[in-house]
């Protein structure tokens, strides 16, 4: 059998176009001109690549995500019901939070490149990963806050919607302590 090279039928000796996978004359099926080894050493993660996103945040990241959807759309429904400019840059500046720190985690989670208006974003990986860190904690310091009061004043709602900021954001902490950065 000749090289993965030739530029001959192993079968019947004719001339075969390079980049060909049959023979014309015969039919028979040609070698590939790409080795098994080649495939296996692009597809491995290089140094300096970041890593495929890990399957056992996948469940998190679109928890992340509902979330971010969530509070978006109350976001946007609280900003037409405020009657005044100071009402909307509270309320604005308080969802940015809220929602820049769960889409942050979400990204973060997912370990592949960030783009930011089509632009890839050259941001340190372990850095982002400290900033989803100390958000998530201060959220759910926040959330834990809430609860208290809610105990406190014997009200009920309040201790449900303020699940809403401890859970997920343990959650989240702890995930991101469990990820490991290549590099």
């Amino acid at each position: 059998m000749e090289g993965l090279n030739s530029t001959h039928c192993s079968k019947c000796g004719e001339a075969v176009m390079p980049k060909a996978a049959f023979c014309q004359a015969c039919g028979d099926r040609l070698p590939s001109s790409i080795s098994s080894a080649f495939i296996a050493s692009e597809a491995a993660i290089q140094p300096g690549d970041p890593a495929a996103p890990v399957l056992e945040f996948r469940k998190l990241r679109v928890m992340n995500w509902a979330i971010v959807a969530l509070i978006s759309v109350g976001a946007a429904l609280m900003l037409f019901k405020s009657q005044s400019f100071t009402g909307v840059l509270i309320v604005a500046a308080l969802m940015a939070f809220i929602i820049g720190s769960f889409l942050l985690t979400a990204v973060v989670l997912s370990r592949e490149t960030i783009f930011f208006a089509g632009i890839p974003v050259a941001a340190q990986r372990r850095k982002l990963k400290k900033i989803a860190v100390a958000c998530n904690v201060t959220l759910g310091v926040f959330g834990t806050l809430g609860l208290i009061t809610g105990m406190v004043t014997g009200q009920i709602a309040p201790l449900v919607s303020s699940l809403f900021y401890v859970i997920p954001p343990v959650l989240n902490v702890r995930a991101l302590r469990a990820l490991v950065l290549p590099g």
